[in-house]
């Protein structure tokens, strides 16, 4: 998202984490979750 100058916000980052939790894909989501930490972004949740 950031290679194209796209800042991802929130409601971005907490539908991934929600895809890829209910796909069954939970290391995906914690590895979502904690891209999101890392750029100062807070789960609504």
């Amino acid at each position: 998202m950031n290679v194209n100058g796209v800042v991802p916000v929130n409601s971005t980052y907490g539908t991934l984490i929600d895809v890829y939790s209910k796909g069954g894909f939970k290391e995906e989501a914690l590895s979502w979750l904690q891209r999101m930490q890392s750029q100062g972004v807070e789960p609504d949740e």
